[in-house]
């Protein structure tokens, strides 16, 4: 892996979750589901996949993004992320909210069409 991929992943990272804790009262209050992944999408998703479609993707940096991802959206649905009392297996948690990987692939084949077409 690249050292300025992961060191970007890092960086929007640390800023999603900033974002994510800004807005915890939104995720606390009763907004309904479909509006909630919507935020989650526009204004965290869009800040930690800022320039994604560039990065030199590893086995490391896979699982790191979907680990940050996981936790993201656990936070979201108000569920605790090492407790034993509220097991909830990825499957359901996803429910309503975009896979990370077929984010990427939206991203990077978006790019790679900006490309073709600039030449």
């Amino acid at each position: 892996m690249l050292q300025s991929s992961k060191t970007d992943f890092l960086r929007n990272k640390q800023l999603a979750w900033v974002a994510l804790h800004k807005l915890k009262a939104t995720w606390r209050s009763t907004l309904a589901m479909a509006t909630e992944a919507w935020l989650f999408r526009c204004l965290v998703l869009s800040i930690f996949l800022a320039g994604a479609e560039a990065w030199v993707v590893g086995t490391e940096l896979r699982a790191d993004e979907i680990g940050a991802y996981t936790c993201m959206v656990r936070y979201v649905k108000g569920i605790k992320v090492y407790s034993r009392d509220t097991r909830v297996k990825n499957s359901e948690l996803m429910v309503g909210f975009p896979r990370i990987g077929a984010v990427l692939q939206e991203k990077r084949l978006r790019f790679a069409a900006h490309c073709m077409r600039s030449d």
